[in-house]
Formats: structure tokens, C-alpha cells, sequence
């Protein structure tokens, strides 16, 4: 790949942005925060749709929506959610063997 591309960028800035937009929702929403979620919760498909339904409305001709914010919205609740399931079965890993 060329140094013109705007792929893999190594300033890390909208990794930031996603990890701040997490962080925002974590405190936005406190105990109902999907981040307390288990992995296998139906909440987290229902949360990354719902932000998805945002990315859509965003292309709509009849709307202002900001389509980069919802597209980070959406890496964040992704994020999350592979988080949660890292930590499953990195508990699932640890556990003694009965």
C-alpha cells in the first residue's frame, strides 16, 4: 500500500474517539450501561442495531445526522461487545476444573 491511502492511519486518533465515546455512554447511561453486560446478553445486538439504524438515518436525504459520529458510535458498541466476549472466555479459561 502507498502513503496515500487513508487506511490503517498510525495515529491511533479515531481509536481514541471510540474509547471516548464508551467511555461518555458508560456514564451517560451508569447502571444501565451495556458495559456491565454479559457477552451473551441480547441487549448488545439490540444497542449495535440500534446505533446501525443511526448510520442509516445519517444517509437519509431528509436528515442532518453526523454520519462519522454514528459510525464511531457503532465501532464503540462493536468494541464493547468483543471486549465482553474476550473477557467470557478469558474467565471461562481461568476457571478451575472441577
Amino acid at each position: 500500500m502507498g502513503n496515500d491511502t487513508h487506511c490503517f492511519r498510525d495515529d491511533h486518533a479515531v481509536w481514541r474517539e471510540v474509547v471516548n465515546a464508551r467511555h461518555d455512554a458508560h456514564l451517560k447511561h451508569g447502571d444501565n450501561s451495556i458495559e456491565a453486560e454479559p457477552a451473551d446478553s441480547p441487549r448488545w445486538l439490540a444497542i449495535l442495531g440500534e446505533e446501525f439504524g443511526e448510520v442509516c438515518n445519517a444517509l437519509t436525504y431528509d436528515t442532518n445526522g453526523d454520519l462519522r459520529t454514528e459510525l464511531v458510535q457503532v465501532v464503540a458498541v462493536a468494541s464493547a461487545w468483543i471486549d465482553a466476549l474476550d473477557d467470557a472466555a478469558e474467565k471461562k479459561a481461568n476457571r478451575p476444573s472441577t
